[in-house]
């Protein structure tokens, strides 16, 4: 590697009108240098290419209309304010609150169930307080962790104001 090729800085000095650190501008010189070590430049990087437009709404099916007009991740501020006006969903937030784990239980009750998924049903130790402890699904390891042979925990009727 030269000399030369360390000397010059990365190509930009901010981001988002915020001042890089120097541990951040030292890490960038760097990994630019390397970039530059190998030839490659901003310069021979193609431009953003040009977003397509969006489809029309109408032509999308329910659930993908829901999710371009709000993400379903991004809509918990909203299920808090749901909770605290004990509110029940419409149809949209409906969906968009199942990603949340929360299943509005309509028509048969005005209350969620909410479920949680384990990776691998692995929890930890105290969850024994959660199940009953004679279930038939849960089996305790020798180290304390509980393995659920079906890897959710559900809580039904919870209702809006709850949450």
């Amino acid at each position: 590697m030269s000399i030369e090729s360390l000397s010059v800085p990365a190509p930009f000095d901010s981001i988002q009108g915020e001042k890089l650190t120097h541990e951040q501008t030292a890490y960038l010189d760097g990994f630019f240098a390397g970039l530059r070590e190998r030839g490659l430049t901003f310069a021979s990087v193609a431009p953003n290419p040009v977003k397509q437009a969006a489809a029309e709404t109408a032509d999308l099916i329910f659930e993908e209309r829901v999710k371009r007009e709000l993400h379903p991740l991004d809509a918990y501020p909203l299920l808090l304010e749901h909770a605290a006006a004990n509110k029940a969903p419409d149809k949209e937030n409906i969906f968009r609150f199942k990603w949340q784990g929360l299943f509005y239980l309509t028509p048969h009750k005005e209350a969620f169930m909410c479920r949680l998924r384990l990776p691998n049903g692995m929890v930890a130790r105290k969850v024994h307080l959660l199940t009953a402890d004679a279930s038939p699904a849960v089996e305790r390891t020798p180290d304390g962790v509980l393995t659920i042979t079906v890897p959710t925990i559900e809580v039904h009727e919870v209702v809006a104001i709850d949450l």
